[in-house]
């Protein structure tokens, strides 16, 4: 719906920038939202600003218009005005005043389209140029805030970062990262929904810009919804996710100790053991890792099997209780009953 125009200085074509030859009219901007600012102080305004250009004060009338500017709630009302000082600062012979304008008026609404019949070729040159400027601008600004957002997140400011993150995105909309961190805003902040909708939406930008999502981002989002949907009891679409994170990043230990915990709800045990195993030759050392595999073996029947691995891990963690715990079950499974309560007296000893 198009909205209520707003007062431009509109020059004639062909004849000098001068007040005499530019007098002020109304111009309907288009795609200018509907204003939510104090319409009786806009009017004001923009009454002043009239006049001020009829009397050839073009300084006082775009120092208006900035004013208006900074008046309206909308973003396309407030790009609209600016656009109007820099249309005024070309008139009055300020080329940079005029380009800065522009540049601010396109930071402030990136969708903003110019009306190039009722300017000058220079005017919209000028418009047309403040373009990739405005977005470098919006970019560069984004960054920061997105690295604040990161910053706060450390030092536990959880709604510190949320509204650093969310203003970023606000300026770059479906950057990943900034995403993914604000998912993890959610995450942290007990909002599992929502972290669950952060993670696939960085996973969803992936699948059609895969230049735009780089791989390890991917591996780290597909873990974490993972791991949210073994929270809440979907072992599927856990082991969907997180055989999706295993194929980015093969080389991370702990996801693929994850993959084998989502198949074991699954009651895929052959396939559980396999995932773990993996995850043990990439992390010996990893208690939870290797607690887990001793499970997973001596629930599907392969005492031997976890035997094994448990005499070698208790060797590399000796005060693992817990090990030589499985390893006791194991023992007293295959018939080693010596063994086994050689074993559990350890258990004892060091719980």
């Amino acid at each position: 719906m198009r909205a209520s125009s707003v007062l431009l200085a509109a020059a004639l074509i062909g004849l000098p920038p001068s007040v005499q030859a530019s007098p002020p009219v109304r111009v309907e901007v288009e795609d200018l939202a509907p204003d939510t600012g104090s319409g009786e102080v806009i009017r004001q305004l923009e009454a002043q600003a009239a006049t001020a250009f009829a009397d050839g004060d073009l300084a006082h009338a775009a120092a208006l218009y900035r004013q208006l500017a900074a008046t309206h709630d909308q973003p396309a009302a407030r790009a609209a005005a600016l656009v109007t000082v820099g249309w005024i600062e070309q008139l009055a012979g300020h080329p940079e005043q005029a380009d800065a304008a522009l540049e601010e008026a396109l930071f402030v609404d990136p969708e903003l389209r110019l009306r190039s019949d009722l300017y000058d070729e220079t005017f919209v040159r000028r418009f047309l140029d403040a373009q990739p400027r405005a977005q470098a601008a919006r970019a560069r600004e984004a960054a920061e805030l997105a690295r604040a957002g990161v910053q706060l997140i450390a030092a536990g400011n959880l709604e510190g970062a949320r509204a650093k993150l969310e203003a970023a995105l606000a300026l770059q909309p479906d950057q990943p990262r900034t995403l993914y961190n604000l998912a993890v805003v959610d995450l942290r902040s007990e909002r599992s929904e929502a972290a669950l909708a952060g993670f696939e939406r960085v996973l969803s930008l992936g699948q059609g810009r895969p230049d735009l999502v780089p791989p390890e981002l991917r591996a780290l989002a597909s873990t974490s919804a993972g791991l949210l949907y073994l929270k809440r009891g979907d072992a599927a679409a856990a082991e969907a996710m997180l055989e999706q994170a295993t194929t980015l990043t093969p080389g991370d230990g702990k996801t693929w100790g994850y993959l084998g915990m989502a198949r074991q709800r699954t009651g895929k045990l052959l396939e559980a053991s396999a995932a773990l195993e993996r995850a043990r030759a990439l992390r010996p050392d990893d208690l939870e890792i290797l607690d887990t595999l001793a499970r997973v073996q001596l629930e599907a029947g392969r005492p031997i099997e976890a035997a094994a691995g448990l005499l070698e891990a208790t060797r590399r963690l000796p005060d693992a209780a817990v090990l030589w715990l499985r390893l006791g079950i194991a023992q007293q499974k295959i018939g080693g009953l010596e063994e086994a309560e050689t074993s559990f007296r350890r258990v004892l000893a060091l719980d």
